[in-house]
């Protein structure tokens, strides 16, 4: 066949292929873990073996009957993973699953189970957090033959006797059922094969729902990239585990470090066994070393993540924001982290939800809650229906949250420092302002504060004139008026702060944070920062604070970081509030920015409720000059 225009005829065929393999790629892409529906949408967070929790709430919202098969019809339901380990009838959860997942599809509605950690960590062998009850249910698949075997290799690899003392140990690490849960958990098994495909991640609607939380490394990955290669390294890591125990290379208990060791042993030489010494075997061992540091299992990890929860909105809301937009979704549903509260909260403007509140009560005294995402009106209402309190709506936490003695409140810790016996008092080391740790008593609960009583200006809030020495004043009131601030704009990052008098003097008490270490501290004994939230974004709202209260004695004695969360907290504001309307020059503008709530926060600071809210503690010529640093703050970010 003779073309009339061959060239033409080449351009088309060429547009044709690109597009056919554009709409491939576009197909295989993320629309398998993407789904519209005009249906009811209920999803869970952490279920971790509570079997009868579980079925009571699943009750209560009719998705299931007296003998717990689907009624729920086309609804969608969505379980955000954790429904493994810690309490003792994780099997019979699964198995309701696989139950509802096959009578639910029959009638056109959707069973969505999603991977946490814990069922990553079950699938690759780290199976610390398995509860013995929940071994036993597997007593029956239990062979006399695995553990024997694997008795045989322990005795080997460690070197030892086979005598009681090695035999009490073994069983110690491997109670019974152990060997059972082992094989049903293969790729092969029972449970393996029915979770090994399970995502990570998927959209409904424009809801995002997965475990842990919406990182960086999330966006870069996309839905397809967590859901395809995240997945596949989990499962190649899993293989490669299952055969390394079968060859007799690994042990069933051996602990992450135990096995980067005998994997780096073998790859320098150091063991030479024959039957592990060859190319092939080491080739496995290497590609093994390599998928160990895979992001599956890393902090920023979809099932890991712990920022989008635990992190300050301030900081954390255009990480939220962007990777919404990069996965072309409006809001997301997390588990993960149980709430405060034990009840589903919302963050970011009702654009986050935890839905972890605990339902596993003999470990977080908690209780079963389901969310429930309603159209009506083609508006989206999303309510919970929790064991407590029935369905309501849900409530947006505080932009800071962290962990308060005795679960009390802001308020209630004010009243503490101000009602409370001091009952012991020793002086601080650290600081020029002389502070004193005091210990409050009230009841049987005991609390620590800070006792600060430095005044180079008394009674300046109430001069007419400002001194020529107002700008170098060192006052305890500053420390007021700093917290105040603080409040006002829903920082939450200066300690609780109270005035209240101590020998007849009157100066502040401020709540002391345990367990927190300074920046100085961290700098001399080399204490490497462990937080999920990023320090650098921390920092950022500690300068734009400081700038805002003209705060130029701002050093890395001043500036905590509580070591279990690795929260940020600010002290010592005494010489803060200088009456200038430049900026700090120790202050740099670059990289910083401000967020939306942030910028919200500070626009709504008018003076009008400055001057209520600080003229107590604040000379009228500092709070004028306060508003002029913030509306420069506002111009420049």
């Amino acid at each position: 066949m003779k073309l009339k225009n061959p060239i033409a005829f080449l351009q088309s065929l060429m547009l044709t292929l690109l597009f056919s393999q554009s709409v491939t790629i576009i197909s295989a892409d993320d629309s398998q873990w993407r789904f519209t529906t005009p249906e009811q949408i209920i999803s869970v967070g952490d279920i971790h073996g509570d079997f009868n929790a579980f079925v009571s709430i699943m009750k209560k919202a009719n998705l299931i009957d007296s003998d717990n098969d689907w009624i729920g019809g086309k609804k969608h339901f969505v379980n955000t993973g954790d429904f493994l380990d810690r309490g003792p009838d994780s099997r019979k959860v699964m198995d309701l699953f696989m139950k509802i997942e096959q009578q639910a599809a029959k009638v056109g509605g959707k069973i969505h189970v999603l991977l946490g950690n814990h069922e990553a960590m079950v699938l690759t062998g780290d199976r610390r957090y398995v509860a013995k009850k929940e071994y036993a249910t597997y007593i029956n698949e239990d062979l006399v033959s695995d553990r024997q075997k694997a008795y045989r290799s322990y005795l080997s690899i460690y070197g030892l006797d086979d005598n009681q003392q090695s035999q009490n140990k073994f069983n110690s690490l491997h109670p019974p059922g152990f060997f059972g849960l082992h094989a049903e958990f293969k790729d092969s098994g029972y449970y393996g094969k029915w979770l090994k495909d399970k995502p990570f991640m998927i959209i409904i609607n424009q809801k995002v729902f997965t475990h842990g939380g919406l990182s960086k490394t999330v966006g870069e990955l996309g839905l397809e990239g967590i859901n395809d290669k995240l997945n596949r390294e989990m499962n190649d890591y899993a293989k490669l585990w299952y055969k390394f125990i079968e060859d007799g290379f690994f042990l069933h208990s051996f602990q992450r470090n135990e096995l980067l060791a005998i994997s780096n042993a073998l790859i320098k030489g150091r063991i030479k066994k024959d039957r592990f010494t060859n190319k092939r075997f080491i080739k496995k061992v290497k590609r093994f070393l390599k998928l160990t540091d895979s992001v599956v299992s890393k902090p920023e990890s979809p099932l890991w993540y712990r920022g989008t929860a635990l992190c300050h909105q301030f900081s954390e809301e255009p990480m939220v924001n962007k990777v919404l937009k990069q996965l072309n979704a409006s809001s997301a549903y997390l588990g993960h982290n149980v709430t405060n509260s034990r009840e589903v909260e919302s963050r970011f403007n009702a654009r986050v939800f935890l839905q972890d509140t605990g339902m596993f009560k003999l470990a977080y005294g908690g209780q079963a809650s389901l969310v429930v995402h309603n159209i009506t009106h083609n508006a989206h209402r999303v309510q919970v229906l929790d064991a407590d309190h029935g369905i309501h709506d849900i409530k947006e936490q505080l932009p800071r949250i962290w962990r308060r003695p005795y679960g009390m409140t802001n308020e209630q810790l004010e009243n503490f420092l101000l009602t409370a016996q001091v009952v012991e008092s020793e002086e601080v080391d650290e600081g020029i302002t002389k502070p004193i740790k005091l210990t409050l008593k009230k009841g049987n609960r005991t609390i620590y504060a800070v006792y600060k009583s430095i005044d180079t200006n008394p009674s300046l809030e109430r001069k007419n004139k400002w001194p020529h020495d107002g700008n170098n004043s060192d006052r305890y009131n500053h420390e007021m008026a700093a917290y105040e601030l603080n409040k006002m704009l829903g920082l939450d990052i200066i300690p609780p702060t109270v005035v209240r008098s101590y020998k007849a003097k009157k100066g502040i008490f401020q709540f002391w944070i345990s367990n927190a270490i300074n920046r100085s501290k961290m700098i001399t004994d080399k204490v490497t920062y462990a937080g999920s939230c990023s320090k650098s974004s921390q920092m950022a709202l500690m300068k734009i604070f400081d700038a805002l209260i003209y705060n130029d004695d701002r050093n890395t004695g001043n500036v905590l970081f509580q070591q279990d969360e690795w929260q940020i907290w600010l002290i010592d504001h005494t010489r803060a509030f200088v009456a200038k309307s430049k900026i700090p020059k120790v202050l740099k503008w670059n990289k910083l920015t401000l967020s939306n709530s942030f910028r919200k926060s500070l626009e709504n600071l008018d003076e009008q409720l400055l001057k209520k809210r600080l003229s107590k503690y604040l000379h009228k010529r500092q709070i004028s000059y306060l508003i002029k640093r913030k509306n420069k703050i506002l111009a420049r970010l």
